[in-house]
């Protein structure tokens, strides 16, 4: 007969969501938390493609049984970022919710151990343009073919050409899971060259 202090003790499952909506297309991961013996696993059980209005989609999602909700600060698309960031700010209200933000550098570099990244802004070929995280800072960059090439040959960069193919079940919960840096601070990271809060000249 077991111990009664050694029996697996399972307590309540609940529902996390985790939005990678700042790239189109963008997707909605939710999980399940499943806590047993004070060990927590994730359970990814279905994702959303954001392939119409952003809050429609959230309209019908079940936040009942919901405690942490993830958000990707950017950078990306200017309505994704700020569709996300407006849900984040406007669920942190209520003392319900656990608000976990992130960006898509802190994914990328958690599911692939390169310090330096850049991904393709713009999701055109040949890659040309796009946000860079290179020597701990961020930047906006515009490569040519010679650049391109020599970073691929270098090996010290990792290019992002496709991001979203990334966005999948495995990987989010191996980065839920592993990333130990999110942040309460809900603010955009935007890297694109255009100012949008600059007063157009008279």
């Amino acid at each position: 007969m077991k111990n009664a202090d050694n029996t697996n003790k399972k307590q309540k499952d609940t529902t996390v969501y985790v939005f990678l909506t700042c790239v189109n297309p963008g997707v909605i991961f939710k999980l399940s938390k499943i806590q047993l013996n004070n060990k927590v696993n994730y359970v990814c059980k279905r994702e959303y493609a954001v392939n119409r209005d952003f809050f429609e989609i959230v309209e019908a999602l079940d936040f009942s049984n919901t405690q942490d909700v993830y958000v990707c600060a950017g950078p990306g698309s200017y309505t994704g970022i700020r569709q996300t960031l407006s849900f984040g700010v406007g669920l942190s209200v209520k003392d319900t919710y656990n608000i976990h933000v992130f960006n898509l550098f802190d994914f990328i570099k958690t599911l692939t151990g390169y310090e330096d990244i850049i991904i393709n802004g713009f999701s055109k070929k040949p890659f040309s343009r796009g946000f860079a995280l290179i020597d701990n800072e961020y930047t906006y960059v515009n490569l040519t073919e010679s650049e391109i090439e020599k970073l691929k040959n270098e090996n010290k960069t990792y290019l992002a050409d496709d991001v979203s193919s990334l966005f999948t079940c495995n990987n989010v919960t191996k980065f839920i899971q592993e990333f130990t840096g999110f942040s309460a601070d809900i603010k955009p990271l935007y890297i694109n060259p255009v100012n949008i809060t600059k007063s157009k000249a008279k």
